[in-house]
């Protein structure tokens, strides 16, 4: 049957995707279609293991699917994964924090842009009592979830560069206070961006234009459309 899916330049598309990992029998995306409208903020929801974290994994070409078609036509893109993946180098914080940033940035732009998103995610003053600053190299060991997480969103906020900006559980190791904030700070960051976010919070849900429910039971049954919501207040129950 012809797809139902109406594709414009820019958007990302899914078409009865299917993806498992080595040694896996069971797919953990079957005949996955979807699209993602660009320059909108997409929420990827649903139960534990349904594939969220997969498609972010597919879209940021760490893995590659075994059949179906993906659509994806920047190459700009900014992948923050889990709190528990270890995402900092053995580097200085400047270092890791310019990690794929422009290189036609000047040295001031470049310390202006840094210090702007360590203002932004509750830093600033953390890396200013450091005995070397932004030279300074932090073992990732002593950090809390919390100032890890922090650390990868203030890398995103410098990497202005990026079109498509995936985020797997970018929120998950904050306080309510500190989590609401920065679901601010996104909305301004995203704005002209794809954004994709996997999430279990439902605040973050009020900045997304789309939702859409892996664990529906099109995505299970691998009839192909994934459910989706353009409207926050329609799925907040799923997060419950």
């Amino acid at each position: 049957a012809p797809s139902t899916l109406h594709e414009a330049d820019g958007d990302i598309r899914f078409d009865s995707v299917s993806f498992r990992y080595a040694g896996q029998k069971t797919p953990i995306l079957r005949n996955v279609s979807m699209l993602l409208e660009k320059e909108k903020i997409h929420a990827l929801v649903g139960e534990s293991g349904c594939g969220k974290s997969s498609t972010l994994k597919l879209m940021a070409g760490l893995v590659t699917h075994q059949s179906g078609t993906l659509r994806l036509n920047t190459s700009k893109v900014h992948y923050m994964p889990q709190a528990s993946s270890s995402t900092m180098f053995a580097r200085s914080l400047r270092e890791n924090l310019t990690y794929g940033l422009s290189q036609d940035l000047d040295r001031s732009s470049e310390e202006s842009t840094i210090w702007e998103a360590l203002r932004s995610v509750d830093l600033a003053s953390f890396v200013q009592g450091l005995p070397e600053g932004l030279d300074s190299i932090v073992d990732e060991s002593s950090l809390s979830g919390g100032e890890k997480q922090r650390f990868q969103l203030a890398r995103l906020l410098c990497n202005q560069d990026a079109e498509l900006v995936l985020i797997d559980e970018g929120l998950s190791e904050l306080d309510g206070r500190r989590r609401k904030k920065i679901i601010q700070v996104l909305q301004d960051a995203l704005r002209g961006k794809t954004g994709v976010v996997v999430t279990h919070h439902d605040n973050i849900l009020t900045i997304c234009d789309k939702i859409h429910d892996l664990s529906s039971p099109q995505s299970r049954c691998g009839d192909g459309s994934v459910n989706f919501w353009s409207r926050p207040g329609q799925a907040t129950f799923l997060m419950e």
